[in-house]
């Protein structure tokens, strides 16, 4: 029906494109050069804030190349540690990292977590999915004592929809080597009585602007 109705009323197909289709967005840090840093950065829709490590020493996110069992994979890791240039990987410890989708609304969320170094009592990886600054969901990935060298572990939350994400460690204290790759969010379709609701806003500014040709 809005469709038919954006054919008729071309204005009518802003309010329709977001309502017809959700996108997924994924970020595998492969279009980035090796080396970079930055306290905040977008990639693929995706943007990356509040970067840290557990001592606060280096508040921002670094791109290295882990050649470990992912051959030239790009990763994403706390700052901290310098990269070696080529498949090498050092790990810093993580403490916290935000996410957001350029003001979209997501239902979903999915991220390879790649930890090494860890010792016995390993703090946990806690995921929160936040709402206009509320938690709306949460979720966590815990590792075995000890987690041992290069694993990785796939976090993923579904169930809510959310407009951003803190990750962060359940001991900011304690050390937790993690890198993070492959993140993929769903964003969720407007819903129906929003989408009326911006359908009936553009009825009422052709009915305004034709009142004011005639």
């Amino acid at each position: 029906m809005l469709k038919a109705l954006a054919k008729s009323f071309p204005l009518l197909a802003l309010f329709t494109v977001s309502a017809s289709n959700a996108a997924l967005l994924t970020s595998d840090f492969e279009d980035m050069s090796e080396g970079f840093a930055g306290t905040s950065f977008t990639n693929n829709g995706i943007t990356y804030s509040e970067m840290a490590p557990f001592d606060n020493t280096y508040e921002e996110g670094v791109i290295d190349t882990f050649g470990s069992s992912v051959p030239n994979s790009n990763v994403l890791l706390m700052g901290g540690f310098g990269p070696t240039p080529g498949p090498s990987f050092s790990l810093n410890s993580f403490s916290t990292m935000t996410l957001t989708f350029s003001g979209l609304i997501a239902n979903s969320i999915g991220l390879d977590v790649i930890t090494g170094y860890n010792n016995l009592n390993t703090p946990a990886l806690l995921l929160d999915v936040m709402f206009q600054g509320n938690v709306v969901g949460s979720t966590s990935l815990q590792f075995p004592s000890p987690a041992g060298f290069y694993r990785s572990d796939r976090l993923s939350f579904s169930g809510a929809q959310f407009d951003s994400v803190r990750l962060y460690s359940s001991d900011t204290n304690a050390y937790l080597g993690a890198a993070f790759d492959n993140v993929s969010v769903n964003i969720a379709e407007i819903s129906e009585p929003l989408t009326f609701s911006l359908l009936s806003l553009g009825l009422a500014g052709i009915a305004f602007s034709r009142r004011k040709t005639s």
